[in-house]
């Protein structure tokens, strides 16, 4: 069977308008029914997409406070400033910070650059130390 054999033949014009005109009110009802879906849709995903901002300033702000206390620990800098510094700028801080962190041995103790006493300092110290243990001051 051919396709022009399933189609029943329509004959009267008015008939044919009719037909074109009931096809063209189908169309429009259903191109209004997906407009309606295409705009709920639409609405969903502004919701998402606000959601989402949220989600993301929250989870910045929580990794900009952990930034300002390290940073803040390190630094000679403020807490407030550093809050109120942007978070890229933060990251680049930790980053050279941590590149110029005070080396240290393979034992894991960090290297002193501490200026270290006169020896001459150290026996009078030790000297006070003794003679306190001596006296009865530090039992």
């Amino acid at each position: 069977m051919s396709e022009k054999e399933n189609k029943p033949e329509i004959k009267d014009e008015g008939e044919k308008l009719s037909l074109i005109d009931v096809n063209v009110a189908l169309v429009m009802a259903e191109r209004d029914e997906l407009a309606v879906k295409l705009s709920e849709a639409t609405d969903i995903i502004e919701d998402y997409k606000k959601r989402l901002a949220n989600a993301e300033a929250l989870i910045e702000e929580d990794s900009k406070a952990v930034l300002v206390t390290y940073l803040a620990d390190r630094t000679t800098m403020d807490k407030a400033l550093l809050s109120a510094m942007d978070y890229k700028d933060l990251l680049n801080m930790k980053k050279v910070i941590d590149i110029a962190q005070i080396p240290a041995f393979k034992s894991g103790t960090p290297i002193s650059y501490e200026k270290k006493k006169n020896p001459r300092a150290q026996l009078d110290s030790m000297f006070k130390d003794s003679m306190a243990k001596l006296k009865g001051g530090n039992k």
